[in-house]
């Protein structure tokens, strides 16, 4: 998750922390578990949409690819370390160079993962309100466009970091550390988190808001058809069926909005409040919490495959079509 001070929580107590190895281990099964599955299951969607050409010219595809590629980044470097972190009870044997490497790639993939969330809404909403639009190649130029700004942005967030951090307690090899001060630290986070999150939710209620509206209208045109003279009964019948189906996907709209939503919420929302606290007053907050909500916001990036690929009929296709020569399944 984006972050200028990377350390486990149980730093705060690396030479007190007596826990039995065992327990450790016990410890550190599910988030050994959920990193496995990130990278299993954002390997397969990258795999997925470059193999099937359609999927790879649809442009809702590109960008859950981008999501896939910073989500796998957070399982495939991030994670492994921060588990790592829980199993040596804080202790770094990396050194300062390689500590850095990890803090600066937890700022940009997980900045990356956020704020891509945050594209795919305003696409959705783009796609929705100009739809013939969204299938021309100038279209998908500024989707790779956007994918670039994804990028930059997230580098930009970390640039704040590096700039701002300071490094006298950084030089300890035992505890990966970067100080940084809390104005600084709130700024990072406002930018990597609270208005990603902001735009999301105020574009997912115009888009709830454009939904209903159309839902509606279409509502309205049925009862004033129904109340007139039908000359062409086969016409309305057709009338009538499209007018279903756009309902029947538009409610299937909301509904997988109001879940992204939701497990949003629920996977950084802890995590954005308990780190600024955490940061200004270290013995506030147990830090047991502090690694559990630090491990849910990870989780996001396994959860994003499941809202934004399963979900998808032609994905499910795709998968199946490139898994069947060596007998696996999707």
């Amino acid at each position: 998750m984006p972050r200028c001070k990377a350390m486990s929580a149980f730093a705060n107590n690396v030479s007190n922390n007596t826990v039995p190895d065992v327990n450790k281990i016990l410890i550190a099964v599910f988030p050994a578990l959920l990193t496995v599955l990130t990278v299993i299951g954002n390997s397969i969607v990258i795999l997925v949409i470059v193999a099937d050409r359609k999927l790879f010219h649809k442009q809702s595809s590109l960008l859950i690819m981008n999501l896939a590629v910073a989500d796998l980044l957070v399982g495939t470097v991030v994670m492994p370390l921060a588990l790592m972190m829980l199993l040596t009870d804080g202790n770094w044997p990396l050194g300062f160079e390689m500590c850095r490497f990890w803090i600066s790639m937890d700022v940009i993939c997980s900045t990356a993962s956020i704020v891509t969330l945050c594209v795919i809404s305003v696409q959705r909403l783009h796609a929705i309100m100009n739809p013939l639009a969204c299938i021309t190649s100038r279209s998908r130029g500024k989707i790779w466009f956007s994918i670039a700004i994804i990028w930059l942005y997230s580098l930009a967030v970390l640039l704040i970091c590096l700039k701002y951090d300071t490094e006298v307690e950084t030089k300890n090899t035992e505890v990966c550390f970067v100080g940084y001060q809390l104005n600084h630290l709130l700024l990072s986070v406002m930018l990597s988190f609270y208005i990603p999150l902001l735009l999301i939710i105020v574009v997912s209620c115009k888009i709830t808001l454009l939904l209903n509206a159309r839902r509606r209208n279409l509502a309205t045109k049925r009862q004033s058809k129904g109340t007139g003279l039908r000359i062409h009964y086969g016409s309305d019948e057709s009338t009538s069926g499209i007018q279903k189906a756009l309902a029947k996907q538009q409610n299937k709209t909301y509904r997988t909005l109001a879940y992204v939503i939701a497990i949003f919420f629920a996977c950084w929302l802890p995590f954005f409040i308990v780190y600024p606290i955490n940061y200004a007053l270290p013995d506030a907050i147990p830090s047991s919490l502090v690694d559990a909500f630090t491990w849910l916001g990870y989780s996001n990036s396994i959860c994003n495959v499941v809202i934004y690929a399963v979900k998808m009929k032609d994905f499910a296709l795709a998968c199946k079509k490139l898994t069947s020569a060596v007998g696996l399944r999707c």
